[in-house]
């Protein structure tokens, strides 16, 4: 099935020039937009296993100001996005939803760049349950951000896409979806797609936007009686699996599985000192080309 994806706060104004998302040469640019982002929606297709909750498109500009009392005018920004809110229904633990997910958007014609698994893995284990998990790459000159979120019906805020403070149109239903709407589908994830692009920007676009991930990310926590790692999408796998066989690994809680994600795991022994801790993190530096590692150091 294909699916096409298709404020200054209130109180003192700030300072400085004033601006309007008409401007010169602000209309053309939104054009432009309009095709690149088309170009982009084209591309986000998903299976039979989701289902669509709603989706929609959204555009609006809004002031970039300093960080004094006076909010100072310092630029102006425009930008158009597209969003799509689905639940994978015969998903049910966190881990299943992210591997779902992370495969529906490996199998499109984008750069998928930082899948959901790595920020899950890389996220403290105590807080793993209820993050919003998170996710992206680019298709083009759009890019795109994933989240994953836990579904709690007395909380529940429709999705929304960032569009600055003045409005330019907003099309879609995301506004209506509702909580009973998801809970009839059985699921406790929802998950949003946005694919926005920036046509306008006299401040000036981030310049590391888009930049290519750190081949093999590291994250230290404080969890547990022992060294531990946790290693999501290790390539190669064969790089991961040889430091597991450290002299210094507990080989009875050493776990590598491919579902819902490609995953390694395991503990070292309790007489494991920092330097073995050192040297398995540095074997699987050295070892992979890329993945998340989470490195568990014992809680003092």
């Amino acid at each position: 099935m294909a699916v096409l994806l298709g404020t200054l706060l209130p109180g003192c104004a700030p300072s400085g020039p004033s601006y309007d998302p008409y401007m010169s040469g602000i209309p053309e640019a939104r054009a432009a937009a309009v095709a690149t982002l088309d170009e982009a929606a084209e591309r986000i297709t998903l299976s039979d296993r989701v289902t669509v909750l709603g989706a929609g498109r959204a555009d609006g500009c809004g002031i970039h100001t300093d960080s004094t009392v006076f909010a100072r005018a310092i630029g102006y920004y425009c930008v158009m996005g597209e969003m799509v809110a689905f639940v994978v229904p015969d998903a049910s633990a966190r881990e299943d939803v992210v591997g779902a997910v992370d495969a529906e958007l490996a199998s499109m014609d984008i750069t998928y760049s930082y899948p959901l698994a790595e920020d899950l893995v890389m996220a403290y284990p105590s807080v793993r349950p209820g993050m919003t998990v998170t996710g992206g790459g680019r298709a083009g000159g759009v890019e795109i951000r994933v989240e994953v979120e836990p579904f709690r019906a007395d909380s529940w805020r429709t999705p929304r896409i960032p569009r600055g403070s003045s409005e330019v149109s907003v099309d879609g239903d995301l506004d209506v979806i509702s909580a009973s709407a998801v809970k009839a589908t059985g699921a406790d994830e929802v998950v949003t797609v946005l694919l926005s692009t920036r046509y306008w920007d006299t401040r000036g676009l981030d310049a590391v936007a888009g930049a290519p991930s750190p081949p093999v990310r590291l994250e230290y926590y404080s969890e547990g009686p022992v060294y531990g790692f946790d290693v999501a999408l290790p390539v190669p796998a064969e790089g991961g699996k040889a430091c597991a066989l450290d002299v210094s690994v507990d080989t009875a809680t050493v776990s590598s599985v491919q579902q819902p994600f490609p995953r390694l795991s395991f503990s070292l022994s309790r007489e494991a000192t920092s330097d073995d801790m050192q040297r398995v993190r540095d074997c699987l530096t050295a070892g992979l080309t890329s993945g998340a590692v989470a490195v568990l150091t014992p809680h003092e």
